[in-house]
């Protein structure tokens, strides 16, 4: 990793990294507590959380669009992040008197979380910052996006580690104040803003016949549809995400419930695994994607990623005895340069002056995962639990991976990688031979 993009993009690395807490406090307790609170916790949590994919699916382009018309990043980020404080706070003060563990207390955060939990907009907001604050040196923009998933990474990891190890009501104490520090942070840290200056608007080329600029109002839900529509690789980009962020999610989200239910492992060994993951994730955005990316490019480099991602998830299948599932995570020294390059090639996709909605893009697809991802597996868990092969929810997770890594031949091949980091204003950067 460069010194210098650490230099010039940790504050926002520390935005990320309290965000994954936040993100990843309640992963490991929702899933039990939904079981034993709910009649029928498949369809209200899948109500839920698709209700928080969707919205955040909706708002991540919108405000990445509002931040590139205006400038007003910084507030924007702020104004996300105040209202991921609203879920945590509200367990509680839904416990006061009662148990944290009370379906009134879970009804309360499920229903506040799904209507605040914006997490898509504060990352979208982050990665979009990470071409200004690399001041447009396009050859840094995959180790500015690494070093950002990297605190992302290490929050959810952390988050999960936290929440394993405590109660509902620990979620909600530390959630709350991991929020309130992030809010903070970003109100002392960060620049006042990191998008074009006005001196920059008024010097951009004109944009071509083509290009519609995305305003905000009551159309701009369409006008982003729309431009997700009409360019074919940040539809594509956007798919693979989200098909492989269904099977990353799965992992945080039910990998622990799996292993603790099938072997009845202590929670130093689940603490043990996490930790394993995590120094994987370390190791691959730190050190792996920032050394191969300059020399295979982030296309090839991404599809790398795919492939050992689909592999190790395919490797929980197999685990028969608790030791065995430390050795899948190895694979995660490649399968981690999925994100960072992703955000790199939707970067490309559009012009620069929409990098707010490229990555609000992105992110949105990575929220909506998140939504469907626990309900899908957790049925296809249930489902499996009785059969010869509990495990084979991973296969189909890996399937998943599958389908995004041959997605990813309909991305231009190497031979037009000298057009992928163009940023001409009147086209777009990645062309699709389609």
């Amino acid at each position: 990793m460069e010194r210098g993009v650490v230099r010039q993009a940790w504050q926002y690395a520390v935005v990320m990294l309290f965000l994954g807490i936040s993100i990843g406090l309640p992963t490991t307790l929702l899933p039990s507590l939904q079981a034993s609170a709910f009649e029928q916790p498949f369809a209200v949590a899948g109500a839920a959380m698709g209700f928080k994919g969707l919205l955040n699916t909706v708002l991540a382009p919108l405000a990445g669009a509002l931040a590139d018309r205006t400038g007003a990043h910084k507030g924007l980020l702020i104004g996300s992040l105040l209202l991921l404080v609203m879920p945590y706070s509200a367990i509680l003060v839904a416990s006061q008197g009662v148990g944290a563990s009370s379906p009134a207390v879970l009804w309360t955060y499920t229903v506040a979380d799904a209507v605040f939990g914006v997490y898509s907009v504060a990352m979208s907001l982050c990665f979009a910052a990470v071409p200004r604050v690399l001041r447009g040196d396009d050859r840094l923009l995959t180790s500015g996006y690494s070093l950002l998933n990297f605190a992302l990474s290490s929050g959810v990891g952390a988050g999960a580690l936290l929440g394993a190890m405590g109660d509902f009501s620990l979620c909600g104490r530390v959630g709350t104040v991991a929020s309130i520090i992030n809010l903070v942070t970003a109100c002392v840290l960060l620049p006042g803003s990191t998008l074009c200056s006005s001196a920059e608007h008024e010097h951009r080329s004109p944009r071509s016949d083509s290009e519609e600029e995305v305003r905000p109002g009551p159309e701009a839900s369409v006008k982003v549809w729309a431009l997700l529509r009409g360019n074919a690789a940040l539809s594509i980009i956007a798919g693979m995400v989200f098909l492989d962020f269904l099977a990353e999610q799965m992992l945080v989200s039910l990998l622990l419930l799996y292993l603790s239910s099938r072997f009845h492992i202590s929670s130093l060994q689940l603490s043990l695994q996490l930790l394993c993951v995590g120094g994987m994730a370390s190791l691959s955005l730190l050190f792996v994607v920032p050394f191969l990316q300059p020399r295979i490019g982030d296309l090839k480099l991404m599809r790398l990623g795919l492939a050992f991602n689909a592999v190790s998830i395919a490797l929980f299948a197999f685990v028969f005895q608790a030791w065995q599932a430390f050795l899948p995570p190895l694979g995660c020294l490649l399968s981690f340069a999925v994100f960072p390059t992703a955000n790199t090639l939707a970067a490309a996709a559009l012009p620069r002056a929409h990098g707010g909605v490229a990555q609000g893009i992105v992110s949105g697809s990575r929220t909506l995962a998140e939504g469907v991802s626990p309900v899908l597996f957790g049925w296809l868990f249930q489902v499996a639990s009785d059969s010869a092969l509990p495990g084979w929810p991973f296969l189909a997770a890996a399937g998943c991976v599958v389908v995004a890594l041959v997605a990813s031949f309909r991305l231009p091949e190497p031979a037009t990688a000298d057009r992928l980091l163009c940023r001409g204003a009147g086209a777009t950067s990645l062309e699709m031979p389609l």
